[in-house]
């Protein structure tokens, strides 16, 4: 589904774990590159119509797995649509607002939803046992660096525009 900040670690994830297929639903034309960087599969701009016909090909059906990095309000409710039977939804975007899902179509799947903001020690040991054997590469995540003293416009053009993968900062 369409992403703000998760759209990196959430495909090279999927990709480090040995998924052959990762669709990614994106509107921003740099995450989208990025995505494809990243190996998605199959890269759809929501912009340009509607994506379940375009994501349920990409993935020959439906997908197993739907991270839903947005948390923009509906996109949980297209998550669960979207889901292949006896699918997981997995929602690591923030929805700061009320939302409201259909459960029927959860319960009619047999869908597992799992919401996920907190990082466990085995995560971090699993992050970087990755980075170390190289099945992360942390750079490709990386689009931008900026200095310390820039980042305060950087924070206001990604309010704006959630363009970036990783931003650094650097002295």
């Amino acid at each position: 589904m369409s992403s703000r900040g998760e759209l990196p670690p959430s495909v090279a994830w999927a990709r480090a774990t040995g998924l052959t297929t990762v669709a990614v639903s994106e509107p921003s034309p740099v995450r989208r590159s990025l995505a494809e960087a990243l190996g998605a599969t199959a890269v759809v701009d929501p912009k340009a119509g509607p994506v379940a016909a375009e994501l349920l090909e990409a993935t020959g059906g439906g997908p197993t797995v739907v991270v839903e990095c947005s948390g923009q309000p509906g996109l949980l409710g297209q998550a669960i649509e979207l889901a292949a039977v006896d699918g997981r939804v997995v929602v690591v975007g923030i929805c700061a607002q009320p939302d409201q899902i259909f459960p029927f179509f959860a319960m009619a799947k047999e869908l597992d939803l799992r919401f996920s903001i907190y990082y466990g020690q085995e995560d971090f040991r699993d992050t970087i046992e990755a980075l170390s054997d190289h099945r992360l590469a942390a750079s490709a995540m990386v689009t931008e660096s900026v200095t310390l003293e820039a980042l305060p416009e950087r924070f206001a053009r990604l309010e704006r525009d959630p363009d970036a993968g990783k931003v650094v900062v650097r002295p």
